[in-house]
């Protein structure tokens, strides 16, 4: 979707199309009323099916219902199953009066129901009508007088204990729901819950859903795994009116539990099935899961279609969202134009807007322009909300940052992370550890001006962000001359989960250490991180990203036993399995070869890590294989693994390994597999890699035919060193002279030989030596 005219709707004219479209579907029931008797019956049984239970309809049993409604259009012949049929194709019709939702399953159009609503009797008329309405219509009644704004509760109980008698099977059982929602607001849980589990046990489609929810909401606090269950088959049942709340509760449910990807599958449900108030709500709630799971893509998607339904409360809280990621990716015009369209549409959020758009300025360079946004939205006559408050402050903070003024930026994040309103100061800290978590993958930050948002980071925020801010603050403090405030801060680094910062910290702290004993003690202490079993204690993915920066800092610290240490932790992990095993095993395999000179583990543990891992591990590993078989001369073996790496189609790691398996065949003269590896090779993205294909490709032995191309790529390119380029001319030449075209070789040849850069054309003298003379083929006689 583009972020032009196309994002927004035209309020009044939405409204006039709803209202032109509500026209036309009233015409159309008003015609079938005596144009086609059934087409009516059945769209009137659908609404009644609407109003009892909420949900879409199996035409299996959506037939009786439209069967009654005929008998009172028609007393005799009944409806025909035939009729039936063409009268369902006949409301499906556009404008369509009822959808198909699924196989053989049939909704009320969207509309329809707000054409129809107003025909609803009032509670005085249900009292009077119950008597003459089908047992559904009963339950619709009661459900109306239930929910009433001056309902009658005795009215719904008696309509729906009418129901529950009657010879209906489906409005019995949707009436029986609601008495037993009716005797859980009474208070009567036990009664409730029996009730409850006796609709389970009916397993009838339009209320078991209703009962599973309403279960699981009893059970959650006692028997959390019994809910989770319930709340998975809730979501299953696709109810209309079930869905989506049980995949919200179900989302909270596995937060309790720290299952985060089930979190976000919840989530995703509960904002695929929400209705126009929910959906936009969850949308921005499965966002920010979105975008810690690293999943931009999909939350920039959910962004534009919560965008594009312009909920008035959710719709500039999605524009900044979007702002953001489109920021992040460079995208600053459309960002801007973004931003500029909703402050033009949404007066009442505008503040919240022109504060994003100071950000995307700022991040063009332009601070004059960013410094007048935020005086504008200060100044604003519909006022800064307490969030938008902690947003100005921390975007004054960064352009003291960037002026510089770290005295100044400071004073602002201490300021507002310690605000007295209550609810400037909770979001002043979701913007910190927003902003700590967008930095951290950047590496450790340094800058004085942040000193107070990293002490709020490493007592508030999650780890890994948490060690992440703690071993900054030691940094920032020991930059600023203060060891004694720097040792706290690497020490909370160094007892967090994040074992990468614990082992950054350790080297600190044993630095600073005043003696040996205590220097030593350091030293040691990083060893624990790796030796954790749970992930309360520590994150596999921490121990991956950190085993090889330990292991080297144990070696210059002259402690090979804690290497091994840190190894036999590790291969724990590994055999334990976890989401994390390959990239510990691939990691492994590299403090063998690098670190322990083990080349025969290392391979061991490379190979066990392309078993174990995704694409992107085992083509590292495989490829990492294929070059300790190269430089044991072990081709064959080495050809396969390279092969391996290609065969997963990695598109960073394919390429190189098909450059390196070129070479092995051509030193073999095996043209032909060197051919196919450098044209795999010629595909990369990486311009390097590319050229040096066409390179090796344009000097084989025997050059293919496309030889001539790959060589006038090499010398075109800007990737190409000196020394290629020369031997490009150079080769050019001889794929020439080869084929009879010697006024064209002695050209490039020329060209490489006076070359302005010299050392292109000293290469070009070095590879002509070597090629000798070329031999034209001599031509047939005629």
């Amino acid at each position: 979707m583009g972020t032009g005219g196309d994002m927004w709707s035209d309020p009044l004219q939405q409204y006039e199309d709803e209202l032109e479209l509500a026209g036309r579907l009233r015409r159309r029931l008003d015609a079938a009323l005596t144009e086609c008797p059934a087409c009516y019956a059945t769209v009137m049984a659908m609404f009644d099916w609407w109003q009892a239970a909420g949900t879409s309809v199996p035409a299996d049993r959506l037939y009786p219902q439209a069967a009654r409604r005929m008998s009172a259009l028609r007393p005799h012949p009944a409806l025909t199953r035939e009729e039936f049929a063409e009268a369902l194709d006949e409301a499906c019709a556009e404008p369509a009066l009822l959808l198909p939702d699924g196989p053989g399953r049939y909704a009320l159009a969207d509309q329809v129901g707000r054409v129809l609503l107003p025909a609803l009797p009032t509670v005085d008329e249900g009292a009077e009508r119950l008597a003459q309405v089908t047992p559904l219509e009963a339950v619709a009644i009661g459900k109306a007088a239930w929910f009433a704004r001056h309902g009658d509760p005795e009215l719904a109980r008696r309509a729906w204990r009418q129901a529950a008698r009657g010879d209906d099977a489906d409005a019995a059982a949707v009436a029986r729901w609601y008495l037993a929602e009716a005797i859980l607001e009474d208070g009567d849980v036990p009664a409730g819950r029996a009730a409850l589990e006796r609709i389970l046990r009916e397993d009838h489609f339009a209320t078991a859903p209703r009962a599973m929810l309403a279960l699981a909401d009893l059970c959650r606090d006692n028997a959390p795994d019994q809910a989770r269950a319930l709340l998975e088959k809730a979501v299953a049942a696709g109810h209309r009116e079930v869905t989506a709340r049980a995949a919200h509760k179900l989302a909270g449910l596995r937060e309790r539990l720290g299952d985060e990807p089930g979190v976000i599958e919840a989530m995703r449900i509960a904002f695929e099935w929400g209705d126009a108030l929910s959906a936009p709500y969850d949308g921005l709630a499965l966002v920010a899961l979105l975008r810690r799971a690293g999943e931009t893509g999909e939350a920039e998607r959910v962004l534009r279609r919560i965008i594009a339904w312009d909920s008035p409360f959710h719709t500039a809280d999605a524009v900044v969202e979007l702002s953001v990621l489109l920021v992040m990716k460079g995208e600053l015009d459309e960002s801007e134009r973004l931003l500029t369209e909703a402050i033009e549409r949404e007066y009442l959020f505008a503040p919240r807007l022109k504060l994003q758009l100071a950000r995307v300025r700022l991040a063009r360079g332009d601070e004059e322009t960013a410094v007048a946004l935020l005086a504008e939205a200060r100044r604003h006559p519909v006022g800064l909300q307490p969030q938008d408050v902690a947003q100005a402050h921390v975007l004054e903070a960064q352009f003291a940052i960037a002026r510089r003024d770290d005295d100044h930026a400071a004073r602002l994040f201490a300021e507002v992370l310690n605000s007295a309103d209550p609810v400037t100061r909770q979001a002043a800290h979701l913007i910190a550890v927003a902003i700590g978590d967008g930095m951290r993958p950047g590496g450790p930050w340094a800058i004085p001006g942040v000193e107070p948002l990293m002490r709020h980071l490493m007592a508030e925020a999650a780890s890994p962000t948490r060690e992440w801010a703690a071993y900054c603050a030691g940094l920032i403090a020991e930059h600023a001359g203060e060891p004694e405030a720097a040792v706290p801060a690497y020490l909370a680094a160094l007892a967090g989960r994040a074992p990468r910062y614990a082992v950054l910290a350790a080297t600190k702290l044993a630095a600073l250490a005043e003696d040996a004993a205590e220097r030593h003690r350091f030293v040691d202490s990083c060893v624990g991180v790796f030796e954790a079993e749970s992930a309360a204690e520590v994150t596999e993915e921490g121990v991956a990203e950190a085993v090889v920066p330990a292991a080297r800092f144990l070696c210059r610290a002259g402690r090979d036993d804690l290497v091994e240490r840190v190894r036999d932790a590790c291969l724990g992990h590994v055999q334990r399995g976890g989401a994390e095993a390959a990239r510990i095993a691939f990691n492994l395999g590299v403090l063998d070869s690098e670190i322990c000179g083990d080349g025969l583990s290392a391979l061991a543990l490379w190979e066990l890590a392309a078993e174990l891992g995704d694409a992107d591990v085992a083509s590292r590993a495989w490829y990492e294989v294929g070059v300790v078989h190269s430089q044991r001369f072990s081709a064959v073996s080495a050809a396969r693994a390279f092969q391996r790496v290609i065969d997963i189609g990695h598109p960073e790691h394919a390429p190189r390994a098909a450059l390196v398996l070129g070479g092995l065949a051509g030193r073999f003269l095996d043209m032909r597999a060197a051919v196919d590896a450098y044209e795999v090779a010629l595909g990369s993205d990486d311009p390097a890699v590319a050229v040096e294909a066409a390179f090796h490709l344009g000097c084989l032995v025997q050059p293919p035919e496309d030889a001539e191309d790959a060589l006038h790529r090499v010398i075109a390119s800007d990737a190409a060193s000196p020394e290629m380029v020369g031997s490009a001319y150079a080769h050019l030449g001889r794929v020439y002279a080869s084929t009879g075209n010697r006024r064209l070789a002695q050209r490039y040849w020329r060209k490489g030989r006076n070359h302005p850069d010299p050392a292109v054309s000293a290469a070009f003298a070095v590879a002509r030596k070597a090629i000798g003379r070329v031999m034209t083929p001599r031509r047939r006689p005629a």
